[in-house]
C-alpha cells in the first residue's frame, strides 16, 4: 500500500477492533518503531496507570461482563490483598458495610413492620389493630408528604367563582349569586356575556332594543328606517359615486381610444399593434404608448466623440482588412532602435514589448527578432542562396567552381556568366581583390565580399566593410588549450603577451617543440652558455647543396671537433676506421709490433703467404695431424647429426638428430612457441607488434616481480564495438601530479587536470554537463542562468527534456506528463501555454488549489508551475493566467 497519513486512512469502527489488530509504536529504548496488538497495549497500559488517576465518571460505564465471571450487579470489585496481586469480583457480604446511623449510610436489617426481600425493604400493610403501611389511590382527592402525613389533595386556589367559595384543599366552604366578572366575554366564535354598547338598550327585565338614532332615507342604492335597519338595495348609479380629482378618490369615466372597460367592469389597455417583444427602437403616439418597434439603423446612433470610451477594449475583429495605415502607426511602433554603443563597442538592445517584435542595432546594422525569450539575429534561410564558387576580381575570372556552379554553366578561369532567372540566388566569394568587370559591378572587390544573381544583375553583398567595421571585442571566443580568453580581442592580447618573438626569439628554461624546428636561410643557433657574458657557442650550417642529416648516437658523451686534440681514446673506437685513414703499406705486408713494440710492415713468412687480396695461401702438407688439437668426438657415422663446433671451427660434439628444420626463422611463416619466451633483456628492433586471436578479444598482460603472482592487462574491445581502427598516441611527458589523461577525440593522448566535482568548484565561462550530473553540496551561481524553452510537439511533456516548454494548442487538448524523477526526488517544470482555443484536459495527477482547475480565456497566454516530489504520483500545479498575447 502506498504511503499515507494517518488521517487518510480508513477508520476502524470500534466493534470491529480485535485483540489481534496491530498499532505502530516507537519503542524509545531501542530507538525504533515496531508493532503491538491492541491487547497486549490494553494489558500493559493499565499496569502503567498511576494510582489514583481515573476519575469515578469512568468506572460508571464499566459493565458487569467486563470483569471476569461476574455472576450479577450486585457483585463488586475486590481490590489485590497484596503488592502486583490482581483485582477480583464477588458478592457484598454483610460485614463488606458500615452500621447505618441516622446520619450516616450504612447496612441495616428489617425490624417490626418490615420485610426484607433480595435486599430490598417493604412496610407491612396496615390493620385495624396495627400500624402499618398504607395506599393512597390515585385521582382519590388524598396525598402523603415525605413525613407520611395523609392529607387532602390541594387542586385548586382559594377563591370564590361563580357564586361558590373555595379554599385551598377545594373543600366548598360558601355559595352566592353569579358576579359579571365570572361570566367569560363573548367572541365571534365563542358564547358568552356582553356588555349593551351605544345604538342599543335593556329594560328592567332584561329585554334588548335598537336604539333610533338617524332620519330614515336612501343613501349609494340602500334604504334605512329612522332606527337605522336597512329596508331596501339597489345598484349604484353613477351619480351615486362622487367624482374623482387629483387629490381624491372616486369615479372615473373612459374615453374612447387607448383604454375598455368589460361587461364586469375590467379595466384594459387597448391593443396598440405592436407585435410583444424587446426592440431598440420604438414609435410613441402622443398618449406615450409605442405604436411600432424596429431595429435600430446606422443613423440612429449619433456621433460619439472617443473621449466618451472609458473602459474596455476594441476588438481586432472590429478592425477592418486594411484599414490601419502606415500614418496610423506611431514612430518605432513596429520596430525599436538600439542606441548608441558604449565605450567597448557594446550595443544594449532593452526590454522588448511584445513577441515578434524588431530590434533594429543601426550601429552594426544588424535586424533582430524577439521571440520571448531572446532576440534572435535575422539570417538568410539554408538553401535560400546558393554557393556556386570564388572569384578572382584582379583578373575578373572565375577561380574555383562548385557542383551548383557548373550546373548554371561557371568554368574555372571562365569569365561570369550572364545573370538570368535559371542562376537567381547563385553567389561566388570573392578571393582575390580587385576592381569588378564584364558583368560583375565595376567596383571595388575584396574578400569575403559576396557576388550573387537577382536574375536580372550581379549585385555584391559588401560583407568586407562589415567585417571590417567589427570590433574583435564583439566577437566571441571559446576557450581552447591554455587561452582563457571568451572573446577575439582579449584571446589576441593574450596570444601577443604570450608568444615567442619572430625575430630573435629567446627561450627560457626547458623549451619542447612538437615536429620539425625549422631555421631560416643565413640561421644558426646561439647558446649564451651557464653564465651571461660576452662569448657564446654557435652553431653554423655550410649552405647544403642536397638534404642533409645528422645523425646523434644514442649514448651520453663530448662531440669531437676538427680542432680537438687528445679527445679520441680507445674505448671511442669500435673497428670502424677507414683504410683510407692508414698509412699506405706495401702490397701484402702485414702490421705486425717488431721487438721494440712498435707497429711495423712486414710480409708473411714460413708455410704460408698472404696475397695482396687477402688470400691467405697454406703450403701443401704444411698442416699436420700433429697440429690438430684432438676432440671429444668419437668417431663414427651421425644421422641427422646434430654437431656442436668451437670457436675454431672444431667439432667437439656430435650426435644423431630428427629430421632438420628450417635453415632460417624468416622462413617459418606461422612459429609457435613451446614455451616462454625470454627475451634476454633484448628488444623488438623495428616493426608493428601486433597480437591477433582466434576468435576471443586480444589481451597483453603484464606481470608483477614476485613470481609473476599478478598482472595488469590490456583489452581489445568487442567487435561489435568497433566503428573503424583506433590508434592511441601517448603524449611524450609524464605529467603533473593528478593529472590524468585526456584524448583529442582523434586518438592523441595529452595529460589534463580533472575536475574535482566532490569539493566546491569555481567556473569562470559558460559549462554545458552533458549527461545530467548530480551536485550533492549545492550550487552557487553569481551570472545568467539559461534554460532552453523545449517546444511541445504533441501533447506529452517529457520532464527528461528540460525544465521550461512551450505549447500552442489550436483544439480541446488533453495534456499527459512522462518521466517524473524517482520517490523523494523533487522535479518541476513551467508550462507556457498559448491558448488559441479549445479546452485544457490535466493528468489525474494534478491538483491545483482547492482542487479546481484555473478558468482559462482562449486568445491568451497563461503560465503553470508543476512540482512532484512521489514519482509523478501527485503533481502541485499553479497558474498565472490571461496574459494578452
Amino acid at each position: 500500500m502506498a504511503d499515507q497519513k494517518i488521517t487518510a486512512l480508513t477508520e476502524l469502527a470500534e466493534a470491529d477492533v480485535a485483540s489481534t489488530d496491530v498499532l505502530p509504536i516507537a519503542d524509545v529504548s531501542a530507538s525504533a518503531t515496531k508493532k503491538v496488538t491492541v491487547k497486549s497495549l490494553v494489558e500493559q497500559g493499565v499496569d502503567l496507570i498511576d494510582n489514583g488517576s481515573i476519575p469515578s465518571a469512568k468506572l460508571a460505564s464499566i459493565s458487569p461482563s467486563s470483569l471476569g465471571s461476574s455472576s450479577g450487579a450486585k457483585e463488586f470489585i475486590a481490590g489485590p490483598t497484596n503488592s502486583g496481586g490482581a483485582y477480583s469480583s464477588r458478592v457484598i457480604a454483610a460485614t463488606d458495610l458500615p452500621v447505618a446511623t441516622a446520619s450516616a449510610l450504612g447496612g441495616a436489617a428489617a425490624g417490626t413492620g418490615l420485610t426484607s426481600t433480595s435486599g430490598t425493604f417493604s412496610v407491612d400493610a396496615a390493620t385495624a389493630s396495627v400500624r402499618g403501611g398504607v395506599s393512597v389511590p390515585t385521582a382519590s382527592g388524598l396525598s402523603v408528604d415525605g413525613s407520611g402525613v395523609v392529607s387532602h389533595q390541594s387542586s385548586v386556589t382559594a377563591q370564590t367563582k361563580n357564586g361558590v367559595t373555595v379554599n385551598a384543599s377545594g373543600h366548598i366552604t360558601a355559595v352566592g349569586s353569579i358576579a359579571a366578572g365570572d361570566l367569560p366575554k363573548a367572541t365571534s366564535s365563542a358564547v358568552g356575556g356582553v356588555s349593551v354598547g351605544s345604538g342599543l338598550s335593556v329594560t328592567g327585565s332584561g329585554q334588548l332594543n335598537h336604539t333610533d338614532s338617524i332620519t330614515a332615507g336612501t343613501t349609494s342604492g340602500i334604504t334605512y328606517n329612522a332606527q337605522g335597519h336597512i329596508t331596501a338595495a339597489a345598484a349604484l348609479a353613477a351619480t351615486d359615486l362622487p367624482v374623482s380629482t387629483t387629490t381624491a378618490k372616486g369615479g372615473v369615466s373612459i374615453p374612447s381610444g387607448a383604454l375598455s372597460v368589460s361587461g364586469a367592469g375590467a379595466l384594459t389597455h387597448n391593443v396598440s399593434g405592436v407585435t410583444a417583444g424587446t426592440y431598440p427602437k420604438v414609435t410613441v403616439d402622443a398618449r406615450g404608448h409605442v405604436t411600432a418597434g424596429t431595429t435600430l439603423s446606422a443613423s440612429d446612433i449619433p456621433d460619439i466623440s472617443a473621449t466618451k470610451l472609458t473602459s474596455g477594449t476594441i476588438g481586432t475583429s472590429l478592425i477592418a482588412n486594411d484599414a490601419v495605415t502606415g500614418g496610423k502607426l506611431a514612430d518605432a511602433s513596429t520596430v525599436r532602435f538600439a542606441g548608441a554603443p558604449d565605450t567597448q563597442g557594446v550595443v544594449s538592445f532593452g526590454t522588448a514589448e511584445y513577441q515578434g517584435q524588431f530590434l533594429y542595432d543601426e550601429y552594426h546594422d544588424d535586424l533582430y527578432l524577439w521571440t520571448g525569450n531572446s532576440f534572435k539575429a535575422i539570417d538568410i534561410v539554408s538553401g535560400e542562396i546558393v554557393f556556386a564558387g570564388t572569384y578572382n576580381a584582379n583578373t575578373n575570372t572565375v577561380a574555383s567552381v562548385t557542383a551548383k556552379g557548373s550546373s548554371i554553366g561557371l568554368t574555372v578561369n571562365g569569365t561570369l556568366i550572364a545573370p538570368a532567372p535559371s542562376n537567381a540566388n547563385y553567389y561566388l566569394t570573392v578571393s582575390i581583390s580587385g576592381t569588378g568587370s564584364g558583368f560583375a559591378p565595376a567596383e571595388a572587390l575584396a574578400p569575403p565580399d559576396f557576388l550573387i544573381s537577382t536574375g536580372g544583375s550581379w549585385q555584391v553583398l559588401d560583407l568586407s566593410a562589415a567585417l571590417a567595421a567589427t570590433n574583435a571585442n564583439n566577437v566571441s571566443f571559446s576557450p581552447t588549450g591554455n587561452i582563457v580568453a571568451t572573446d577575439v580581442q582579449a584571446a589576441i592580447q593574450e596570444l601577443d603577451s604570450e608568444k615567442v618573438a619572430v625575430n630573435n626569439p629567446n627561450f627560457t628554461g626547458t623549451a619542447s617543440f612538437a615536429g620539425n624546428v625549422t631555421l631560416g636561410t643565413a640561421s644558426s643557433l646561439v647558446f649564451e652558455g651557464s653564465s651571461a657574458d660576452d662569448y657564446e657557442t654557435t652553431f653554423s650550417i655550410t649552405n647544403p647543396t642536397a638534404d642533409r642529416t645528422l645523425v646523434f648516437p644514442n649514448v651520453s658523451g663530448t662531440l669531437v671537433t676538427s680542432g680537438d686534440t687528445g679527445t679520441v681514446t680507445n674505448g671511442m673506437l669500435a673497428g670502424s676506421i677507414a683504410l683510407t685513414k692508414l698509412a699506405n703499406l706495401t702490397s701484402a705486408q702485414l702490421i705486425v709490433g717488431n721487438g721494440s713494440n712498435v707497429p711495423t710492415a712486414v710480409a708473411m713468412s714460413g708455410d704460408a703467404t698472404l696475397a695482396n687480396t687477402g688470400a691467405l695461401t697454406i703450403a701443401n702438407d704444411a698442416v699436420t695431424a700433429a697440429k690438430l688439437a684432438d676432440t671429444a668426438v668419437t668417431a663414427a657415422a651421425y644421422t641427422n647429426a646434430s654437431i656442436t663446433v668451437d670457436a675454431q671451427g672444431r667439432i667437439t660434439a656430435a650426435a644423431n638428430g630428427t629430421a632438420p628444420g628450417i635453415a632460417n626463422i624468416v622462413a617459418d611463416t606461422t612459429p609457435q612457441l613451446g614455451g616462454d619466451l625470454d627475451m634476454n633483456s633484448h628488444f623488438i628492433s623495428s616493426g608493428i607488434l601486433g597480437i591477433k586471436n582466434t576468435g576471443a578479444q586480444s589481451e597483453l598482460r603484464l606481470y608483477c616481480e614476485s613470481s609473476n603472482a599478478h598482472y595488469a592487462a590490456l583489452k581489445a574491445p568487442a567487435h561489435t564495438a568497433f566503428s573503424g581502427n583506433i590508434t592511441f598516441t601517448l603524449p611524450a611527458t609524464d605529467g603533473s601530479a593528478n593529472q590524468v589523461l585526456k584524448t583529442n577525440g582523434s586518438g592523441a593522448f595529452s595529460w589534463a587536470t580533472p575536475v574535482k566535482l566532490d569539493a566546491a568548484q569555481t567556473f569562470s565561462a559558460a559549462q554545458t554537463f552533458t549527461p545530467q550530473s548530480v551536485h550533492n553540496g549545492g550550487i552557487f551561481i553569481d551570472g545568467p542562468y539559461e534554460q532552453k524553452a523545449e517546444a511541445v510537439s504533441a501533447l506529452t511533456i517529457d520532464m527528461n527534456d528540460g525544465n521550461y516548454f512551450t505549447k500552442t494548442i489550436n483544439g480541446n487538448s488533453t495534456f499527459t506528463f512522462a518521466n517524473p524523477p524517482a520517490v523523494n526526488t523533487v522535479g518541476s517544470f513551467v508550462l507556457e501555454l498559448t491558448h488559441t482555443s479549445g479546452t485544457v484536459t490535466w493528468p489525474s495527477e494534478v491538483k491545483f488549489p482547492a482542487d479546481t482547475a484555473p478558468t482559462l480565456t482562449a486568445g491568451k497566454t497563461h503560465l503553470f508551475l508543476f512540482v512532484t516530489d512521489n514519482n509523478g504520483g501527485r503533481y502541485r500545479g499553479a497558474a498565472l493566467v490571461d496574459y494578452v498575447n
